[in-house]
């Protein structure tokens, strides 16, 4: 092969391989909030306040670091109380800090569980970072509460 079609062609490989590593997922909302509401029992469900409803649900928030090097993700969930159980509504996830290369995706795991009388459930954040020479990958999770608490250790 011509040096000067290596040269290209070695060119291209670069552009392309800096490319893929210098994108990721933006600063803004990761992915669509989401409703917890079907998780409620079906009566408690009947009786929960809808987006709309200020005053009659609380809101927490907490920030996480995603991958290596770290992107900042906050966790942002909606709670209520109901007679002597507390509930959660819903969460979504916002990228606060970007990072090089990492892309990002956000979901709840399992079924709620109730801690005492108070709603908890997991979520994940999972990051990937691709590369010439393989991608690399983890997540980062807890419980959130409704009660407004972040428990990472679960």
């Amino acid at each position: 092969m011509n040096p000067h079609k290596i040269f290209w062609l070695m060119l291209v490989v670069v552009m392309l391989a800096s490319s893929a590593c210098s994108s990721g997922t933006p600063q803004g909302a990761l992915g669509n909030p989401i409703d917890l509401r079907n998780l409620l029992p079906a009566d408690v469900r009947a009786r929960a306040p809808r987006d709309v409803d200020w005053g009659k649900f609380q809101t927490a928030q907490t920030q996480i670091q995603v991958g290596e090097p770290p992107a900042t993700v906050a966790i942002v969930w909606k709670y209520f109380k109901d007679g002597a159980r507390a509930y959660l509504l819903d969460v979504s996830f916002r990228v606060i800090t970007p990072a090089p290369g990492i892309e990002l995706a956000a979901h709840t795991e399992g079924a709620p569980i109730y801690v005492g009388s108070v709603q908890a459930l997991r979520v994940v954040v999972t990051w990937t970072r691709g590369s010439p020479l393989g991608a690399q990958s983890g997540s980062v999770g807890g419980m959130i509460l409704a009660d407004g608490r972040w428990d990472p250790a679960q």
